[in-house]
């Protein structure tokens, strides 16, 4: 489906095309180490070319007590959600001043407070809340659930090494001679558990595999790690008789898939060969080659149009072994064919009884593209490759961690579909 931003989009006809209705923050109070903020003075302003700034003044009135809590400008308005990009952080206080790019009936109306991240798609309300005119219903920040202070209790204990050595074993530091597939003990959740060896980052972290855990955990060497004497001294003497049970990217926790290996740089690509990339933790992703530049292999995404298209480095991507055997086998007329065929796109049909259309007088603003990242909602579907959007359907996005009310505005000529929405950005900080 060659259209820009649609990838990202849901149907979620019990949710969202009732009545378009924006959906709201999740806010939950701030716990005591949490930083706060006291807001006021919510305006609106002028910048020297005429354009409208919101202006908010702040003052920091309680520190972090942890310095993990980074704090950041939310809020509303009539129309939807506030989302602030581009902001450089806070001083102890100032003036935040946010440039409106785009919006969508929100007017002169505005909600704005500070949040920092709590978990998953929950913020905690660090500020008093000010408001500009009428936003619609004042936000207010809920208690966290017994459930939700468990997950937030076993979190900071995932982040704490074991308090003292498990008996019999040495603590491993900068000079300790580890190798892939040695056994050692690492933390796990304040404790000692069994682990493997199996392999080292740049930066000094170690990767490991836990007995019982498919994934693997990257920890740092000193306070995480234990070593049995002796086998720290048969990894210095004779480090061949050790073996990882599992191969991982460089630089990653990413499993290499049985029957795959690292992408060579001088290896030969046709266009369309399939090939497995890994962007950040442990996922893989069906792509496949375009064309290469350099170091680099320009790559569409399996199930995802042509907007997606990317430069990627060869140390991010493995082949299968039967992948390599066409490449090198005598039939490269057939090879060619049959890769080919994955960058063709499937012709789309009409979209009419796929769901209902709503007529929107809505202002087009801007066209952006996000891809997903993050679960899609019980009732809800992916957009059909094949589905042509029809104008004022209501859907949702996959924006900033979290499902965004978007409405489409008409299908372009190439392919491409224009939502609208709302974005803004901060112009700094004047303290």
């Amino acid at each position: 489906m060659n259209r820009l931003g649609c990838q990202f989009l849901l149907l979620l006809v019990h949710v969202l095309a009732t009545n378009g209705v924006a959906l709201a923050e999740d806010l939950v109070v701030a716990p005591a180490e949490a930083p706060m903020y006291r807001l006021s003075n919510l305006r609106m302003e002028s910048d020297q070319f005429g354009r409208s700034v919101l202006a908010v003044d702040y003052k920091l009135t309680r520190e972090s007590k942890t310095g993990s809590h980074r704090a950041r400008i939310s809020g509303k308005t009539n129309g939807g959600e506030l989302n602030v990009m581009g902001f450089g952080g806070l001083e102890k206080s100032g003036t935040a001043r946010i440039r409106i790019h785009m919006m969508f009936g929100g007017g002169n109306d505005f909600e704005v407070y500070f949040v920092t991240d709590a978990m998953h798609s929950t913020k905690y309300l660090v500020s008093n809340i000010v408001r500009l005119g009428n936003p619609g219903t004042r936000s207010k920040a809920r208690s966290l659930t017994e459930k939700e202070k468990e997950s937030i209790a076993r979190a900071k204990l995932r982040a704490t090494p074991p308090a003292s050595l498990p008996e019999g074993y040495v603590a491993v530091d900068q000079s300790t001679a580890l190798v892939p597939g040695m056994s050692v003990k690492a933390g796990w959740y304040g404790e000692w558990k069994d682990a493997e060896v199996i392999s080292f980052k740049v930066a000094g972290a170690v990767v490991l595999k836990y007995d019982g855990q498919s994934q693997l955990e990257s920890h740092p060497r000193e306070k995480w790690i234990a070593v049995d004497p002796d086998v720290a001294s048969r990894a210095t003497s004779d480090p061949s008789q050790f073996q990882a049970s599992v191969r991982a990217l460089p630089e990653s926790t990413a499993i290499i898939p049985d029957g795959a290996v690292l992408l060579d740089d001088d290896a030969k690509l046709l266009p369309g060969t399939p090939l497995l990339l890994n962007e950040h933790g442990s996922r893989w992703h069906d792509v496949f080659v375009i064309d290469t530049q350099g170091d680099k292999v320009n790559l569409r995404y399996k199930n995802y149009s042509a907007s997606w298209d990317k430069l990627h480095p060869r140390n991010k991507l493995v082949i299968t072994k039967d992948v390599l055997s066409q490449l090198d086998g005598s039939d490269q007329d057939a090879a060619k064919k049959k890769f080919a065929a994955n960058l063709v796109s499937e012709k789309r049909v009409a979209s009419r009884s796929a769901f209902p259309t709503k007529e929107s007088n809505r202002s087009e603003i801007r066209r952006k593209q996000y891809r997903i990242d993050i679960e899609i909602p019980k009732g809800s579907q992916l957009v059909p490759d094949d589905l042509a959007i029809e104008k004022g359907t209501a859907l949702a996005g996959c924006w900033a961690n979290k499902w965004r009310p978007i409405t489409a505005l008409y299908e372009n000529g190439d392919g491409a579909c224009t939502f609208i929405g709302m974005i803004i950005q901060t112009l700094g900080n004047a303290t």
